[in-house]
């Protein structure tokens, strides 16, 4: 009931806050994220509030699988769906004018050269990266289970860092400061990530948390096999979601450079006069 609530009250917090946003936008004539990113917002905030409170979360502390399908909905539907929600157009018009300006300054800086736009970009990577794959580590996942005030830090740097990770990507503005190539291998690299961690919990040998063997009798399945369907999960639906979105780039890449091979103007050459 607590998760289900503390849940609840924060995602339905950000909606509220977000709509607010828009509405004022809408009022002082501005542009206003679209009826498209309005409802990928609350869809975030669905899916984070489905994933993480109710029956769902109840399985999650008793079967392993479970509970990486609560992080694998964080990190790759929950977290690209808040960016493709725009929600820095919608924050911005409830927020202080200092810490918009503040917030101005920053962008401004750190978007300003393809360099920086890089580098910032390859940072959202390696600390999703890490936050991935430091959370997973036995003595790290143990201690969240055993305190609610951990693992709700966990869920929140998960997601927080994944979304880091996704802003470049998906905002267009932003990917094409980075370049869509660059994009791609980005998601390239999470993709092997995900492949590699998701394939070492289905092939190892033993069982990596013995938090999760006393529910072994409860629910007729051993913890090495729990733990092996967490990998498949980690390794295949994962995978392929990250593969679509490289497809979707890629042919959105494909699709400008023709579409700007078509405008180019061509120059021709005037005919030379014959000589008499």
């Amino acid at each position: 009931m607590i998760a289900f609530l503390g849940s609840f009250v924060v995602f339905a917090s950000i909606a509220a806050v977000y709509l607010r946003g828009v509405r004022a936008r809408r009022r002082r004539g501005l542009a206003r994220p679209s009826p498209g990113a309005v409802a990928a917002l609350l869809a975030a905030c669905t899916v984070a509030v489905l994933s993480l409170a109710g029956p769902a979360d109840a399985i999650a502390d008793q079967l392993f699988w479970a509970h990486m399908l609560q992080h694998l909905a964080l990190i790759t539907v929950v977290a690209p769906l808040l960016v493709l929600g725009e929600p820095l157009r919608a924050f911005e018009e409830v927020l202080p004018m200092r810490v918009r300006r503040s917030a101005g300054r920053i962008e401004g800086r750190l978007w300003a050269r393809e360099g920086a736009a890089r580098r910032a970009a390859l940072a959202g990577l390696a600390i999703s990266t890490l936050a991935l794959l430091v959370w997973h580590a036995p003595f790290a996942f143990q201690a969240a289970l055993a305190d609610d005030r951990l693992h709700a830090l966990e869920h929140l740097t998960l997601l927080g860092t994944a979304v880091l990770f996704w802003w470049p990507i998906l905002t267009p503005g932003l990917r094409q400061r980075i370049g869509a190539g660059f994009a791609i291998v980005e998601l390239l690299v999470a993709t092997m990530v995900m492949t590699a961690f998701g394939a070492l919990l289905t092939f190892t040998p033993t069982a990596w948390y013995p938090g999760y063997a006393a529910t072994e009798q409860a629910h007729g399945i051993g913890a090495l096999a729990d733990q092996q369907i967490a990998g498949l999960l980690m390794w295949i639906p994962s995978g392929l979601l990250y593969l679509a979105v490289i497809a979707w780039l890629f042919l959105g890449w494909i699709d400008a450079d023709t579409r700007g091979a078509i405008d180019t103007p061509t120059v021709s050459r005037a005919p030379s006069p014959e000589r008499s």
